[in-house]
């Protein structure tokens, strides 16, 4: 039993899970509105959509069974896989950490505890990423493939029903493997049923469906089910020879093959699903449709009286699960009462000027409505007729941007994301929980005019803005560590003059003059919150907030401790290529989703910004476009203003046992001394009161604002190290408990060994199967060996934490608050 949580690209957990129980105890499960499982035939889905490819498997070749299970956080599919003989290794990748950790607790005694099984690795990740990272690896290949996803509901969620995914299963599994899939409803949907298919033969496939009646699935209206096998070499016939090894509950194996028998697919037409273009969806969503063209069978009633609305209705295509006829008929009353105050000739001039985006049935009756108005505007019986067809063409066209759309039409008020801990660990020494919070004030997205005196994250929360006071001019004014230094500074070594020391030069900055004035002090506003320590200012550039005193300034390559209290740089830094890089990839990323939503909202705009006039709604999404793309050009400003990541090798200074990393940078000593790394690779050293350069043997009075800044900063790290142990601490008494319980397995394992005559293969209970005690013992044996690894490696870590606590409690009483 493993699990890990990989980056996400987006990330995604979003979900929503409902558990309904009745007063039998049996459970409907429902992943964003979806019926997942029944508890009344769960089996049956389960058992139909693990169980004939791991027995194919097994007739084809004796060795161990690798499985991949891509989805099925629930565990029930990972319950038929782990009873299966022969399964080794199973990996299960699911997206959702909410539906997995309902799997480990709420569903643990319907999925047999199957998280529990030390053969079961579970990776809280994207399939796609997951498959991604492990492609053209080292990992050996998979036996068989399960992908127990729910059907398509969005934009983005077919792409693991594409060409490109199923060409991606292919390079990960043996010749022989085998993967399975939760298709969909060859009734309900038989267009996207052929289009998925279609879609596995253009990746190289052999399909094989079966068809299936689930009695829930079918009471909640998704009509006869499939799943699907498929393989490079796979046939039906291979369903006949199929001999499941295990005990069956609610399938039947015997009339398999006569379950993958279909009518013919005209799959001539059918277009395949890749990621470039995404044709699973809008079949998913327009059953029956065939295609997505608006008809053309509808025709106005003679004598020009008002033509019914409803074929419109009817062949407006939806393409967004949130799309429903009951919100076109909500949409059609929100437009209706504004017709009455409409400037009819300016409407119409506006719509013919953009008739050519329009079908020509809708051109055609957009001219005759302008026709009608040159000829009968003074007529009130005509216009009352012709109302309705002006309220059809208004009413289609803004339907229409809703469709092409839907990403715009449904995130009024902001989008995804929002702010997170930009906390980068031990990597870069800068860590979240060291940061204070901004100050939150409205979440009212990005709606309304944003104050100079606010700022927003990716979400459109909007937090009161914070000021920072410094001269970023100063740096360039000349050297005070000697050459291949910067930054003017005003404790320097210059002030006591100039002195040699061996190859290094230190100097007192050059005086003010005319032509190089003393640099002015600037005030910026936080205008972005790329993280709760990650803010970008109203000139664009970066600071990474420490504590409330302490923060590092970024821009331009360079890297600085500041103080609250001063306008210099406290120290310059060396630009950890660690910093850089993790800065530049959160800007570049949201950077990226910023200008998927400006691109969006523009499309929209395209088409119904000239109802501004009428519609507030739409005078509200042109304020939220306008606060979109100034967003997009702040944070495009900012990662110009970051600079380039040093390209030289970084060479880290060793660091002792007991020594602690406060921040990118800056090293905390178990002697209670303070290093600083300096632009130019060497390191300045703080003790107590003073400091030198290393390789120099000049030593200085500290400067006030270094004493002032680093209690704060020793204070917060001694925080992080607290809970750090805390945690470490119930991890140590969970492996304790472990050994502890294995301990006992041993010896109950033993005793039944030797009360059996010796017998290796006398069957025991192990976990939720039966195996040899031989087997058990030994399996026994290796999670003691496991568990004594993993007691070492946390003690020893726990050893770490100690000693850097201990360094931190010596600094803080050293240090003290100044």
């Amino acid at each position: 039993m493993s699990e890990q949580t990989l980056p996400q690209s987006n990330a995604l957990d979003d979900v929503s899970v409902h558990v309904e129980e009745r007063a039998n105890g049996d459970l409907s499960v429902y992943i964003s509105g979806d019926l997942q499982f029944d508890t009344r035939d769960e089996a049956l889905y389960h058992e139909l959509l693990v169980l004939p490819a791991l027995s194919i498997i097994r007739n084809r070749r004796s060795a161990p069974i690798r499985l991949l299970i891509c989805g099925g956080g629930d565990g029930l599919a990972l319950r038929e896989a782990l009873r299966f003989p022969g399964v080794e290794h199973v990996d299960l990748v699911d997206c959702s950490e909410t539906v997995v950790s309902l799997g480990r607790t709420r569903f643990s005694e319907l999925n047999n505890h199957a998280f529990e099984d030390p053969r079961a690795n579970t990776i809280i990740a994207d399939a796609w990423d997951f498959l991604s990272r492990i492609r053209g690896g080292e990992t050996e290949s998979y036996s068989a493939v399960i992908c127990d996803f729910t059907v398509p509901r969005r934009r983005g969620d077919s792409r693991v029903y594409s060409k490109e995914w199923y060409e991606a299963l292919k390079s990960v599994l043996l010749p022989e493997g085998i993967i399975s899939v939760n298709s969909m409803s060859p009734q309900g949907t038989p267009e996207a049923f052929a289009c998925l298919m279609k879609t596995m033969q253009a990746a190289g496939l052999s399909a094989v469906p079966i068809r299936l009646c689930i009695p829930t699935f079918h009471e909640h209206g998704y009509g006869v089910w499939s799943f699907t096998l498929c393989g490079s070499d796979l046939r039906r016939s291979d369903l006949s020879a199929i001999e499941c090894p295990v005990a069956l509950r609610q399938a039947n194996f015997s009339g398999l093959e006569k379950s993958a028998e279909f009518p013919p697919l005209h799959l001539e037409s059918t277009p395949v699903n890749t990621l470039l273009r995404d044709a699973l969806l809008p079949l998913l969503l327009n059953p029956g449709t065939g295609s997505l063209r608006l008809t053309e069978s509808v025709e106005p009633t003679p004598n020009g009286m008002p033509f019914d609305l409803e074929p419109l209705i009817a062949s407006i295509p939806i393409l967004h699960p949130y799309h429903t006829r009951a919100m076109i008929d909500t949409l059609a009353e929100h437009v209706a009462p504004t017709i009455r105050g409409l400037d009819i000739r300016r409407l119409v001039d506006e719509l013919m000027a953009r008739a050519a985006r329009l079908p020509e049935r809708f051109r055609r009756e957009l001219a005759r409505v302008r026709d009608f108005i040159d000829c009968h505007v003074d007529n009130v019986d005509g216009w009352m007729n012709w109302s309705y067809r002006l309220f059809a063409i208004l009413f289609i066209v803004i339907t229409i941007a809703n469709a092409m759309t839907p990403d715009a039409a449904f995130a009024k008020g902001g989008f995804g994301g929002g702010g997170h801990g930009f906390g980068m660990g031990g990597g870069s020494g800068i860590h979240a929980e060291a940061a204070a919070a901004p100050t939150h004030v409205t979440e009212s997205g990005f709606r309304q005019s944003i104050s100079a005196n606010s700022a927003t994250d990716l979400a459109g929360h909007t937090y009161q803005s914070e000021a920072f006071r410094y001269r970023p001019s100063y740096w360039g004014y000349g050297g005070y560590y000697g050459p291949g230094c910067w930054g003017y500074h005003p404790y320097g070594y210059g002030r006591y003059g100039y002195r040699d020391y061996g190859d290094h030069r230190v100097r007192r900055p050059a005086e003010p003059t005319k032509h190089a004035p003393q640099p002015k002090e600037e005030q910026h506003q936080s205008a972005f919150v790329v993280a709760k320590d990650l803010l970008v200012m109203d000139n664009g550039d970066i600071v990474v907030k420490l504590t409330d005193r302490a923060y590092l300034l970024v821009l331009e390559g360079h890297v600085s401790l500041m103080s609250n209290e001063s306008q210099e740089p406290v120290v310059p830094l060396y630009p950890d290529p660690r910093l850089i890089s993790a800065i530049s990839d959160e800007l570049n990323h949201q950077k990226s989703s910023l200008q998927h939503e400006v691109d969006v909202r523009s499309d929209w705009l395209t088409w119904v910004g000239w109802t501004e006039s009428f519609i507030p709604a739409i005078k509200n999404d042109e304020t939220e476009f306008k606060n979109l793309k100034h967003l997009s050009h702040s944070l495009e400003t900012a990662i110009k203003r970051l600079g380039k990541t040093p390209t030289g090798a970084f060479k880290e200074e060793a660091t002792s046992f007991g020594d602690v990393e406060l921040f990118a940078g800056c090293v905390l000593n178990a002697d209670s001394t303070v290093r600083f790394h300096l632009e130019n690779g060497h390191w300045l050293i703080l003790n107590r009161d003073k400091v030198h350069v290393d390789s120099m043997s000049l030593t200085t009075q500290a400067p006030t604002g270094l004493g002032r800044v680093l209690p704060g900063i020793i204070s917060r790290r001694a925080i992080e190290t607290a809970s750090d142990l805390k945690a470490l601490d119930r991890q140590l008494r969970d492996l304790e408990n472990d050994r502890a319980s294995l301990v006992n397995d041993r010896k109950d394992y033993d005793s039944i060994y030797s009360q059996s005559g010796y017998d290796g293969n006398y069957e025991v209970d192990y976990g939720t199967e039966e195996i040899s005690v031989s087997e058990a013992i030994k399996r026994t044996v290796n999670d003691l060996d496991n568990n004594q690894k993993d007691m070492l490696d946390a003690t020893a870590i726990h050893a770490k934490l100690e000693s850097e606590s201990l360094t931190l409690s010596r600094a803080a009483e050293v240090y003290g608050n100044r």
